[in-house]
């Protein structure tokens, strides 16, 4: 309150940092047309000053694909 008068007061950050650091750890396999992945990813987020400490995140990935000729022999 300023003079028994109430105001608001708006206040705001700008921020330029990073804020998300994931770190991949992959492994491939190829056998002939087929293709295997399977990695581990890291996620390590950085709060704001705003914000808690957030925690570290994790997940594992698996991907298989075949591929095959379109082409024609003639």
């Amino acid at each position: 309150m300023s003079n028994g008068q109430r105001f608001l007061q708006t206040t705001s950050f700008d921020i330029f940092d990073l804020l998300n650091t994931q770190i991949n750890f992959p492994v491939s396999l190829t056998i002939n047309s087929w293709d295997f992945e399977l990695g581990y990813n890291l996620n390590l987020p950085n709060a704001t000053i705003t914000e808690d400490t957030l925690s570290n995140t994790s997940f594992f990935n698996l991907s298989i694909g075949y591929m095959f000729d379109l082409s024609k022999n003639i």
